[in-house]
């Protein structure tokens, strides 16, 4: 009772002379214990114990950044450490959109570079609950929370995208009821388009409803059509599916209007939160990541691991998941939306890494290159995808590693990747266009894609480009007082 007197007296103290006027931490004087939090200058203390303290955005940037520091240790005292930080991030309420995104996906990373198991358990944890995390945010943030978090690719967030015909329809098959037309965005100039395009998919008979009824909109028309069980979207694409048009027809009806569309994410493992692979046995980064080599060439030829024709169940999955990481991320590209799922290679060269290879189907391949795409994963988490067009000796490669990924062992894939290729296929020409190098795309001009290349032996076939990277690539040697190959 002597101490809890004590405590009061040094509760009204602090409050009288508002030396806080947040949140502080009362401890009790018996055994050092925390009974309690003072709130505002109330001088009153919460009625339930705690044992740690969450006193405002400045511990939770503090975690952070210690995280940021440890991620790319790989250590059993950075492990313990890493631990420490994420428990106590656990119990933190987390209220500013950047600190959200950036647990979220140092998290994301650390699930696919973990230091042991007890450090793959607490990530996989944290990352299942994470979407409470998103609907507190977007509750205290009402209106304003969800539109900060929309393409974000967050568990429990929303995206929107004018997305092709043949992913809508991937989309559509297992999300049917997440995904709507958005009619906020060009609303009168989307039911024009509507307007003009569904007499070509209905009955005759109908013509007239849509043709003379002068107050006619689309969206009612639709909702009529279905019996309000479906949507418009899915009401529409029913229509072309059973229209009887060719294919390419179909998809230049659907895309030629623009449709924005809402996915609402929910708890799909679509999210860049939940997406996963069954990786089997995890491999644990117990030592400094691999750096890049001084002899792509020399990895080249190195001995290449088995690549295995994967089954069609097995497939038709894998062509679902690429297609959903691709989506989140308001990415399409046409050898991932049209991936074979009876086409579908498997290799795994070690170190947790899974390439997924994707042929295409017959009716979408070109008449002299083979285009494959590809999902990269490690330990069971999508890090990336890429593509690849080959022809005879000659193959075109572009890879992209997710952002949150970019700190991990990039170079490792890309050499896996050009490996795969060199022993598989017969490749001995490797290219990658100057788009991949950041030529009129900022993403990888400020990831430092030429330089990367450039430093696995890559080099540009313009002239002018190559002799000012030669003088640049000089001037860094120079600086830095190192000599890459």
């Amino acid at each position: 009772m002597k101490s809890a007197r004590v405590l009061q007296e040094s509760i009204d103290t602090r409050c009288a002379q508002r030396e806080e006027p947040t949140c502080w931490l009362a401890r009790g004087l018996r055994h050092g214990r925390t009974i309690g939090i003072l709130c505002g200058n109330t001088g009153r203390v919460k009625g339930y114990q705690v044992t740690k303290l969450n006193r405002s955005g400045r511990t939770v940037t503090s975690q952070l950044r210690k995280l940021a520091k440890l991620r790319l240790q790989f250590h059993t005292t950075a492990n313990d450490e890493k631990v420490e930080a994420i428990k106590k991030l656990s119990s933190a309420d987390i209220d500013q959109l950047s600190h959200l995104i950036n647990y979220h996906d140092t998290l994301c990373f650390m699930r696919a570079y973990p230091d042991g198991p007890q450090l793959a358990r607490l990530v996989e944890s944290e990352l299942r609950a994470f979407g409470q995390r998103v609907l507190r945010f977007t509750q205290r943030k009402d209106d304003a929370g969800a539109a900060q978090l929309m393409n974000s690719g967050l568990v429990n967030s929303t995206t929107v995208h004018p997305f092709g015909y043949d992913l809508t329809c991937l989309l559509l098959k297992r999300y049917p009821q997440s995904m709507e037309l958005d009619w906020s965005a060009n609303n009168e100039t989307l039911n024009d388009r509507l307007l003009d395009t569904l007499p070509l998919l209905v009955a005759w008979q109908e013509n007239d409803a849509l043709g003379l009824d002068c107050d006619v909109q689309a969206a009612d028309w639709l909702k009529r059509a279905d019996g309000n069980r479906e949507g418009p979207l899915l009401t529409f694409v029913r229509l072309l599916e059973s229209s009887g048009l060719p294919h390419p027809v179909q998809e230049h009806l659907f895309e030629n209007l623009q449709m924005e569309i809402t996915w609402r994410l929910g708890r799909s493992q679509a999210s860049r939160t939940l997406a996963r692979w069954p990786a089997g046995r995890k491999f644990y980064q117990r030592t400094v990541l691999r750096v890049r080599t001084n002899d792509l060439r020399a990895e080249l030829v190195d001995t290449a691991a088995p690549l295995k024709l994967a089954g069609r169940p097995e497939g038709t999955k894998l062509v679902q998941v690429i297609n959903e990481a691709m989506a989140v991320r308001n990415r399409e590209l046409l050898p991932i939306t049209s991936a074979n799922p009876d086409e579908v290679y498997l290799y795994r060269p070690g170190r947790g890494l899974m390439i997924a290879l994707f042929g295409m189907h017959p009716d979408s391949r070109l008449p002299l290159e083979s285009n494959f795409g590809a999902l990269l994963v490690r330990n069971g988490m999508p890090i990336g995808y890429g593509v690849a067009a080959t022809l005879f000796d000659r193959v075109e490669i572009a890879i992209n590693v997710f952002p949150e990924q970019r700190s991990g062992e990039s170079s490792y894939i890309f050499e896996q990747f050009f490996r795969l290729f060199y022993h598989h296929f017969g490749s001995r020409a490797f290219v990658v266009r100057k788009r991949q190098m950041g030529y009129g795309e900022d993403e990888a001009l400020h990831s430092g894609a030429f330089w990367f290349y450039y430093k696995l032996g890559f080099r540009a076939l313009d002239h002018t480009v190559r002799s000012l990277a030669e003088k640049e690539h000089d001037k860094q040697r120079r600086r830095h007082g190192i000599v890459h190959r």
